[in-house]
């Protein structure tokens, strides 16, 4: 008999075979059916607990960091802070405090006393009311659905040998339910500040009581600067011109000690700026050096730095285009140099000059900055009616510093008597902070070329002299502050000036120069009546009127001397521009304008200023 495919033969009897189809039976799928449940109930078990556990990991990951995370907000408060412990309300109904009596509380699991009060200090951390000063002592957040409570226990742990400043341990405990269980976690720091300066105001911690001394010597940035006198009517024909300035040489040393030391030098030749209300803009010279020196281990300054300044300097000159003959130019000193240093420890390289100049070799924080302008910087126009050219009309100009004396300033420390600066100081010591200024020779307001080449000027007007002249101008300002610190002065004409300095302007009533103004006293201020300077060559005749006012800067020193210098001791030596000058400058040739602007004189105030704040009491 043949077997028919995927069938069996199984015989019940030996006289008649039975065919029957091979499968299972439903008990066999019955067993099979529970095997499976059995297999997958105890993935799901494994799998449920798994997640149990990743869950219960995140959140004691969360509780774990909170603990690292208020741990270090302790750390950063002040140990007065720590100290002053627990608010007595703040810390009411925890279990964990075991209230002996109003004065004694304990922290249960460590058996320590904790330190509690209603007293105030100014920084806040947790959730205590703006109204209290002690540590917060609990606080509730929600992460991922958890929340979680941080509680903070401060305990006295123990004292120092020989330091009234006990030792605290801070406690902080993180506590979360999950799946109806209480779990926390916890960590401990101790707090401790060695006998020094507490102030929450100056240091968090204890520390060397270190008295402040600061100091700044600057001579600001003189300029002279040229502008449309009327929004509406352009500076020069045909020209869009905002503004036109030549630059004086810029220095500025500031010094700051007391942790650590930081210094800055900063240097700036001079230079010249020319700006267009179309928004074209350009700059020559003005090349600047400002380095940096400090004593912070965190910072990435040297303790000692310095910059020497080059400059090489062109011509700025703005023509209108579209065929417009008139010009406007300015030019910037060629060959300025100079020298800034910045010296966390005053030594013989790179070296800190004094006004004389002398080197300071001290050891100690000092800055200072040398600029020396060596050549003209000028601003003219030129302005032309028809066929008729007028030639180079100068506005304004700066001279190189008379015998190639440099502007200088410095500030410096010293703690002994006997030096440079703070001849007679002692103990802490005192800064210093001195600087001087020379002026080249400043004209201002000058006739165009052909006005003055063809005889049409005043009589006793020459091509070297203008509406104002200033010359041989120096003056000098020192301070000090701190221990046996000199009165600040300021003067002009110091003793390393050169000549006298003085200014003279054109009388127009007497058609002559004034006799040189000096500065004995502040001068009143002088006001320059209009008066037209007038030339008929060409067609129709050019008009030139020029009018002005001179206010003079004066001398200034202030000293605040608060006793014991415990806050703030201040002294200052200021000598202002000493010339600020406003020059209204027209040209019209018949009907026309073609120039109409305002000439404005500031040259700066040189200025010095020094502080001392004696160092806090360790107690």
């Amino acid at each position: 008999m043949t077997n028919p495919v995927g069938s069996d033969i199984h015989s019940d009897d030996p006289k008649r075979g039975r065919l029957r189809t091979a499968g299972f039976t439903l008990i066999e799928l019955l067993i099979a059916s529970t095997l499976i449940m059995i297999a997958m109930g105890a993935m799901m078990l494994v799998f449920t607990s798994a997640l149990a556990q990743t869950a219960g990991a995140k959140q004691r990951q969360v509780g774990d960091s909170l603990v690292t995370k208020t741990m270090e907000q302790v750390r950063a408060l002040a140990y007065a802070k720590v100290a002053n412990g627990l608010d007595t309300t703040a810390s009411a109904g925890d279990s964990n405090i075991q209230y002996v009596s109003a004065s004694v509380w304990k922290y249960i699991p460590l058996n320590e006393e904790i330190p509690h009060g209603n007293l105030s200090y100014t920084q806040v951390p947790m959730n205590v009311p703006a109204s209290t000063g002690n540590l917060g002592h609990k606080q509730s957040v929600k992460i991922n659905n958890t929340q979680y409570t941080i509680a903070l226990y401060p305990t006295f742990y123990g004292g120092v040998t020989g330091s009234t400043q006990p030792v605290y341990r801070v406690t902080v405990v993180v506590s979360w339910i999950t799946n109806a269980k209480l779990v926390k976690v916890s960590g401990q720091t101790l707090v401790y500040s060695p006998q020094g300066c507490l102030s929450t105001a100056t240091h968090p911690f204890g520390s060397p009581c270190q008295p402040f001394f600061y100091a700044t010597a600057t001579s600001g940035l003189g300029a002279i600067q040229v502008t449309a006198a009327d929004p509406a009517i352009d500076a020069v024909a045909g020209i869009d011109l905002e503004r036109a300035q030549i630059l004086l040489p810029e220095e500025h040393s500031t010094m700051e000690v007391e942790q650590i030391s930081k210094v800055l030098a900063k240097g700036v030749t001079s230079g010249a700026v020319m700006d267009l209300n179309t928004g074209a803009s350009d700059t020559v010279g003005a090349v600047g050096a400002a380095p940096q020196a400090d004593t912070d281990p965190a910072s990435a300054a040297s303790p000692f730095a310095s910059s020497a300044l080059v400059q090489n300097a062109g011509t700025l000159t703005q023509y209108s285009g579209g065929g417009n003959p008139n010009w406007i130019s300015v030019t910037a000193s060629n060959g300025d140099d100079g020298t800034t240093v910045a010296t966390a420890t005053a030594s013989a390289s790179p070296a800190c000059t004094t006004l004389t100049p002398a080197t300071i070799t001290n050891g100690l924080p000092c800055g200072s900055v040398a600029v020396e302008q060596k050549g003209t910087s000028t601003i003219q126009i030129g302005v032309n009616s028809g066929s008729t050219d007028w030639g180079a009309t100068p506005l304004a100009s700066i001279g190189p510093a008379p015998v190639t004396r440099k502007t200088r300033l410095f500030t410096s420390r010293s703690t002994a008597g006997g030096g440079l600066t703070c001849t007679a100081t002692s103990g802490a010591g005192c800064v210093h902070g001195g600087a001087i200024r020379r002026l080249g020779t400043i004209r201002l307001g000058g006739l165009p070329a052909k006005v003055v080449n063809e005889g049409a000027a005043p009589a006793g007007w020459s091509p070297s002299n203008y509406l104002i002249e200033l010359t041989n101008y120096a003056d000098e300002v020192h301070a000090e502050s701190g221990i046996s610190a000199a009165a600040p002065t300021s003067q002009r004409q110091p003793a390393s000036g050169v000549g006298t300095p003085s200014l003279r302007y054109w009388i127009p009533s007497l058609g002559t120069y004034s006799a040189p103004i000096t500065w004995a006293t502040t001068p009143s201020p002088i006001t320059i009546p209009p008066f037209t300077v007038t030339h008929t060559s060409g067609p129709g005749s050019l008009n030139v009127t020029m009018s002005g006012t001179i206010t003079f800067g004066a001398l200034e020193t202030e000293t605040v001397l608060p006793a014991g210098c415990t806050t703030l001791c201040t002294a200052r030596g200021t000598a202002q521009s000493p010339i600020k000058a406003d020059i209204t400058y027209t040209i019209t040739n018949g009907g026309s304008t073609l120039a109409h602007l305002i000439i404005s004189v500031d040259l700066a105030n040189l200025e010095v200023i020094t502080q001392y704040r004696a160092a806090p009491s360790a107690s």
